[in-house]
């Protein structure tokens, strides 16, 4: 049986999508969301009901997802140290979830163009390219074992790809023009160039993302004297963007007042590092982007806002758009490089 385990590991969430490849149009099995956190544990540490634990590199156990992070806080997240086993276990635990073993499954692994994770990326797809994977989990409290296998073929396809594609699919490319696409991650985010023909023409790495969110939010927390005010908690409440009210660890406060600071301070430093580029870009004689394409958590909070910025730098933009971060769109861009331009989800 052919498969295709589509994943995107991004610094606090992964996220993936697991299709039948057998018919004439791949059939999605299944979409997977945990967050991006692993730990490695003693075999005999206590465990609830159905939280498995896999076999990363050298055969230790690992806890994924949010158990590791419950356990371990931000240290167990690959925003912290993207560590090889982590990404090991994270791929093992999603070929568990998703496939009954015996399969044949294609991995693919979405990366930036560089950065230490992309590094790691790469060097866990040659790794596991053309090998059995065996997958051992642990299963409930009484720690019954169940061993899977997997053939496997992995390779890594690049992020900024995978939004031209989308970018395509959407209309966004007028003539000649290239469009601006933002992905804002957690502690970086990556602004892209793309162009109609040629792909990705540049690229800019910017230090800054949803943690500004997680970094304000903590010192207020402090000011306020909430001393067990913990990182993983409060990026749980931003996360998920419905809470009318934080918990600072006691201390309770209205969300909308106190997340309006950080929002501006991303808004001004994304602006800043964008509108530099295009301005450099544009004096040297390069057509300026005909629309712009964010991603990310935070794509639909900042689109209207950080348009605005830029077109006070002297960048407007006729055409905008921002993706949702679920189903993920650098997912749906990399199936349709995977399998031609015609596929969709299902």
């Amino acid at each position: 049986m052919e498969r295709l385990l589509i994943i995107d590991p991004g610094d606090t969430t992964t996220r993936a999508a697991a299709y039948d490849l057998e018919g004439a149009e791949p059939r999605l099995l299944g979409r997977s969301e945990l967050e991006s956190a692993a730990l490695i544990v003693d075999p005999g540490t206590p465990r609830a009901p159905g939280i498995a634990i896999v076999d990363p590199v050298g055969g230790a156990a690992a806890l994924v997802g949010e158990p590791a992070a419950d356990l371990a806080g931000a240290d167990a997240f690959l925003a912290a140290s993207p560590d090889a086993w982590k990404l090991h276990a994270i791929v093992r635990a999603l070929l568990y979830r998703h496939f009954a073993g015996g399969e044949r499954v294609r991995v693919l692994l979405i990366a930036d163009a560089e950065g230490e994770k992309a590094e790691r990326l790469g060097e866990l797809a040659a790794a596991i390219d053309g090998e059995r994977v065996d997958v051992t989990v642990a299963v409930g409290l009484e720690g019954r074992l169940d061993a899977r296998t997997f053939e496997v073929g992995a390779e890594v396809e690049q992020a900024g790809l995978c939004l031209h594609e989308r970018a395509d699919a959407l209309g966004l490319f007028d003539g000649d023009r290239p469009v601006a696409a933002l992905d804002i991650g957690h502690r970086t985010s990556r602004f892209s160039l793309l162009d109609p023909e040629a792909g990705i023409v540049d690229t800019l790495t910017i230090p800054t993302g949803g943690a500004t969110y997680v970094e304000h939010v903590l010192s207020r927390g402090r000011e306020l004297g909430a001393l067990s005010c913990r990182e993983t908690p409060v990026l749980r409440q931003i996360r998920a963007g419905t809470a009318l009210a934080l918990d600072l660890g006691g201390v309770t406060v209205l969300a909308g007042r106190l997340l309006d600071a950080p929002h501006r301070a991303l808004d001004d430093a994304l602006a800043a590092e964008i509108g530099s580029r295009l301005s450099r870009r544009v004096e040297q004689g390069a057509p300026p982007p005909g629309a712009l394409l964010v991603s990310g958590a935070l794509a639909r909070a900042h689109l209207p806002t950080l348009a605005n910025r830029l077109a006070a730098r002297g960048h407007p933009f006729a055409r905008q758009a921002a993706l949702p971060p679920a189903p993920t769109p650098l997912i749906e861009g990399a199936l349709r490089l995977a399998l031609g331009a015609g596929a969709t989800l299902g």
